[in-house]
């Protein structure tokens, strides 16, 4: 599911076979499930002949399945992801005890994976695209940390935190 959620082209059931080191009838049966598991995230496989299949969905929705996957993986996360994310955690920190902004330790945790996840995403050509679905009546003074924060975020990370991506942060600590 991880592997398939960070391919943005179609990828063929053989190729996924050979890459898993999986039989064709063992690939069919974890699809199944797969589908089942990104159903719960409003995502869901596309097959295309002769191309194979991808992941597809709203943007918000890949990174709150990402997020809930590696927040489920705390053990197993790879060391580049770990090594963003104490960076990431560490420039929150800053800047929400700079804007006197508290949050719970639950809360942090939850807020860093979800930047972690946001900056891969972006850097991966993969921004939000509009802020549809994003109630627009975020509090001004809320929406004034989330900018605070994309800005730090940008300068130490050189990834571009658009509009839409500052209200979903702001979604974030509203949350």
């Amino acid at each position: 599911m991880d592997y398939l959620l960070q391919q943005s082209d179609y990828i063929k059931l053989d190729d996924l076979s050979e890459v898993f080191y999986i039989s064709r009838r063992t690939l069919s049966n974890d699809i199944r499930e797969i589908e089942r598991r990104l159903h719960g995230y409003g995502l869901q496989i596309e097959r295309k002949p002769g191309y194979g299949i991808r992941v597809c969905g709203e943007e918000t929705q890949y990174r709150i399945c990402i997020a809930s996957q590696f927040i489920q993986e705390k053990g197993r996360r790879n060391a580049a992801f770990e090594t963003t994310r104490l960076r990431a955690e560490q420039v929150i920190r800053q800047v929400l005890e700079a804007e006197n902004f508290r949050l719970s330790l639950l809360s942090l945790e939850g807020l860093t994976v979800h930047i972690t996840v946001a900056i891969y995403r972006i850097q991966a050509g993969c921004p939000i695209q509009s802020v549809s679905g994003v109630p627009l009546e975020i509090q001004s003074g809320i929406l004034d940390v989330a900018k605070h924060l994309a800005g730090e975020l940008e300068e130490t990370f050189q990834v571009c935190f658009s509009l839409p991506e500052v209200y979903y942060i702001a979604l974030h600590l509203t949350g």
